[in-house]
């Protein structure tokens, strides 16, 4: 998928003013170099230090770090919030040595899920059918492992894989699936979803897949289009976020 930042520091930094609503800038603290420092108010500061690298030792000594850095902000009645973000999962271990110390260590997926817990949202979404994409004898979601195939683009005759499809989507334009009846469209939708929800953490789109056709009259979904905020593409099977 297509990225928006520059750095992982810069994308961290990113989601941290959103999540905080402050300016976030890069400060240099009893010379430690901070990736990004927000003051919420006088007596409190959050602190944050990027993490390319998952090794253990790289980690707990940015999280020593920070919690140096705190205690000297204490010491002048600033309560300072200090806070890890790796690009990768933290071990455990190393999560508690943190949790011990009053620092945050976390995965940028989980500092994503401070500002939308969208993680709970695509599980639940995937627990449930996409379209006609159901076992035709219980009527539940299709279980059935997915053969890949090619969608041509009547236009170019160019062929696309589900991965191309969430690609273009990812890219901002607008994909309609033709076909009959059982040809597999519900079922790409699935896949292209399950492609797109997967790179939410790293590129902080957040993508929705509703089946308007079933719970949504003609008039809800024109209703629903026309007011729609302008970062989601509508289809006859549902959002899909930029």
């Amino acid at each position: 998928m297509e990225l928006r930042w520059n750095s992982f520091s810069e994308q961290v930094s990113d989601i941290a003013v959103r999540i905080y609503g402050q300016d976030c800038k890069r400060e240099i603290v009893n010379r430690i170099a901070l990736d990004g420092v927000l003051r919420i108010a006088p007596d409190y500061v959050v602190a944050i230090m990027a993490a390319i690298d998952t090794d253990s030792q790289k980690l707990r000594l940015k999280i020593n770090q920070l919690n140096e850095i705190k205690k000297s902000y204490l010491s002048d009645g600033v309560y300072l919030k200090g806070v890890v973000v790796a690009r990768g999962e933290i071990d455990a271990q190393t999560k508690a040595l943190a949790n011990k110390l009053g620092i945050a260590a976390v995965s940028v997926s989980e500092f994503a899920a401070t500002l939308f817990e969208y993680e709970r949202y695509s599980k639940s979404r995937r627990s449930a059918p996409f379209g006609s994409a159901v076992d035709p004898q219980s009527g539940e979601i299709d279980r059935i492992s997915y053969i890949p195939v090619l969608y041509t683009d009547r236009s170019n005759k160019q062929q696309y894989a589900t991965k191309d499809i969430a690609k273009e989507i990812s890219a901002g334009r607008v994909v309609i699936l033709l076909g009959e009846y059982g040809s597999g469209k519900s079922r790409c939708i699935s896949e292209v979803y399950a492609a797109l929800a997967a790179e939410w953490g790293a590129t902080l789109d957040f993508t929705f897949a509703i089946n308007f056709t079933r719970m949504l009259g003609d008039a809800d979904r024109r209703r629903i289009n026309k007011t729609a905020s302008p970062c989601f593409k509508f289809g006859r099977y549902g959002y899909f976020s930029r």
